[in-house]
């Protein structure tokens, strides 16, 4: 539910994480007119994963179920609820989600079957439908021969850009195992075809200092279970496709018994200047870690400036140095980050910058018999307004949370969400906006704050920190079908 802690899902219940108390967990069953994800009653579940498979930047719920031998896709509302489900024919065992035709939509693998996820191809017109999907029965033209009851697991294993597959099973009468190499690209990194791979990983850890370390950072440290991870171009080709949002989520386990590798794998659009070989596509990274509710911990280019306007050429891996093949971003909670090119050495001065205060109160979250309110039409701005007190620090606006969908256009105005001074009511100043994007399905959507120039002052995103008389009044405003006095 996005609400910064870890929530649990088990034998097809959602349980929403209450706890108070550091030490102390608590969780609440929430009842299937919530959540809406059927409970089937007297089904096995053999893996669930969690993979934003329409690319609307919220994790949708991959469930393998013996009965029917299927594979079933429930589709997030971005709230905490899911709404509307697809069923795709496989051995509903061993479930596991990850890009392994390298496209940048999230595929699906059970048992024996290979769904390819046609989103991109799409652009989103078919997400969530049937038609969004077409089966294949290997990575290699059938290769390999297919293996009933199969527990895929996905990995670089040779760190030539794609994810290979591991394979273990028990099937007609005799066990299997076996390793399918993905021949999508070939050999290890060198000058001619770094190019044309198109890829990169995000690892979230846990910082730790260690004398010993690299640049006083020991880099194998813990990993972040239940991270989430936002890659956002600058750049891409296709305009049509600018909207799709690219969001993984970290675990160590996956559907059953089948562990896949674990930072996420990011498959990317074409080199838009491929006559330029300095030149390649440019993102910035977002990477949330889990807390207790209501603290939401992001580190992005507020936290760690090298995080804004990563230009892919500058990642491509160097075959006598092994520290960049498969082109690791690592990403520390602590805020400093590694990767190609980058001074590990840069955190922010203040621990706690990382840290999401959300104005107006807690996420509205659904409660364990009531669902949230459906979106209603709003024919003005709906938002918060809050004041700023004598010697208050400055405060910068990161996100904009949406309960609801933003109006598209707006007459003689570029934006549909916008940061007012409303310090002198009759004269209301405009300090910034954005045109934002919310998917028809969803009822809550999570809009980053894109970086602003650094050699700005005027940053429109910064309230500045306020004297020892004045008070100062602002809001922010979103335009569209909203739940009023929650979005």
């Amino acid at each position: 539910d996005r609400d910064g802690d870890g929530d649990l899902f088990y034998s097809q219940r959602i349980w929403q994480n209450n706890t108070t108390t550091p030490g102390d967990p608590s969780f609440t069953r929430l009842d299937e007119n919530v959540t809406g994800v059927p409970e089937v009653s007297q089904t096995k579940e053999e893996g669930t994963v969690l993979a934003d498979l329409d690319m609307d930047g919220d994790l949708d719920l991959v469930q393998a179920t013996w009965a029917g031998s299927s594979v079933r896709a429930v589709y997030s509302l971005g709230d905490g609820a899911f709404s509307g489900s697809i069923t795709l024919d496989a051995y509903g065992y061993g479930v596991s989600a990850v890009d392994w035709d390298n496209d940048g939509d999230i595929d699906v693998t059970a048992g024996g079957y290979f769904w390819r996820n046609r989103s991109i191809e799409t652009a989103g017109a078919y997400s969530g439908t049937s038609m969004c999907w077409v089966q294949i029965y290997n990575l290699d033209d059938a290769t390999y021969g297919r293996i009933e009851y199969a527990l895929p697991s996905w990995l670089d294993a040779d760190r030539d850009g794609d994810l290979d597959c591991a394979r273990g099973a028990w099937g007609s009468g005799a066990p299997y195992i076996r390793f399918e190499r993905n021949r999508l690209y070939h050999g290890g990194p060198c000058a001619t075809c770094e190019p044309k791979k198109r890829y990169v990983n995000v690892r979230p850890v846990r910082a730790a200092l260690a004398a010993n370390g690299p640049n006083g950072i020991r880099d194998y440290t813990e990993n972040e279970s239940g991270a989430l991870v936002e890659l956002v171009l600058r750049n891409d080709p296709d305009p049509n496709l600018a909207r799709l949002r690219r969001v993984q989520f970290t675990c160590t386990g996956s559907g059953y018994l089948n562990q896949n590798e674990y930072q996420p794998h990011f498959g990317l659009p074409p080199d838009p200047e491929p006559n330029d070989p300095n030149a390649d596509l440019h993102f910035d990274v977002y990477v949330d870690f889990l807390t207790k509710g209501n603290e939401n911990w992001r580190v992005d280019w507020t936290v760690n400036p090298q995080l804004a306007d990563i230009n892919l050429a500058e990642l491509y891996a160097d075959c006598n140095d092994v520290s960049t093949w498969g082109r690791p971003i690592t990403v520390y909670r602590d805020g400093r980050v590694l990767f190609r090119g980058s001074d590990p050495n840069v955190f922010p001065a203040d621990p706690n910058i990382a840290r999401l205060y959300t104005l107006g109160g807690p996420l509205a979250l659904p409660a364990p018999d009531s669902a949230l309110p459906d979106p209603i039409s709003a024919n003005v701005f709906a938002g918060v307004r809050f004041n700023k007190e004598p010697n208050s620090p400055e405060l910068r606006v990161r996100e904009f949370i949406v309960d609801g969908q933003l109006d598209q256009t707006i007459s003689g105005c570029a934006y549909n969400l916008v940061v007012l001074d409303m310090t002198d009511p009759n004269n209301p100043a405009l300090l910034g906006g954005l045109k934002g994007y919310t998917f028809q399905d969803n009822r809550r959507t999570f809009i980053h704050v894109p970086p602003q120039d650094p050699n700005d002052p005027n940053d429109p995103f910064i309230l500045p920190a306020c004297d020892s008389t004045t008070t100062r009044t602002y809001e922010v405003r979103a335009r569209g079908r909203t739940r009023c006095g929650r979005g």
